[in-house]
């Protein structure tokens, strides 16, 4: 049994729902999909949600839909290790789309090993701005792709 006391990483429980509530409540930045425990890990620290991440599977791809860390837990290597986490018991290619205007994000995913795979023109709305695609391959082997 896992030490409530303890950081850990797992899949979303029942009782997580309320805290993953609040963590995207706190993070305007991230992705507006509706908080869900399928597909969802999470990060507990200090007896709390201090992070999530919501992902699809799409045959040997993972998508991350929604990943967040509250603010008080920022900085701290959490969304990294979320981000491990989803290709350690999923393995395979991950991807996603981030706003280009989002420099911390993209730092990130930058640092966790993706690269650039596209754009997406006025994808997101209020205000309208351009996707970035991305996408970290599984091998490791990048071709035709560029740095984010």
């Amino acid at each position: 049994m896992t030490d409530p006391d303890q950081p850990h990483l797992r899949p979303a429980g029942p009782s997580d729902l309320e805290g993953i509530l609040a963590v995207q409540q706190q993070s305007w930045e991230a992705s507006a999909w509706p908080a869900q425990i399928e597909n969802c890990l999470v990060y507990r620290a200090d007896r709390q949600i201090a992070g999530f991440l919501l992902y699809r599977r799409i045959v040997d791809e993972s998508e991350i839909l929604n990943l967040a860390v509250a603010p008080a837990f920022r900085r701290r290597g959490i969304a990294k290790a979320l981000i491990s986490y989803l290709a350690e018991i999923l393995p395979g290619d991950v991807l996603l789309e981030v706003r280009a205007s989002n420099a911390p994000a993209l730092s990130l995913y930058r640092s966790a090993g993706f690269l650039a795979d596209g754009r997406r023109k006025a994808y997101y709305h209020r205000p309208v701005e351009d996707a970035i695609l991305l996408r970290r391959t599984a091998t490791g082997v990048e071709i035709d792709r560029q740095p984010c």
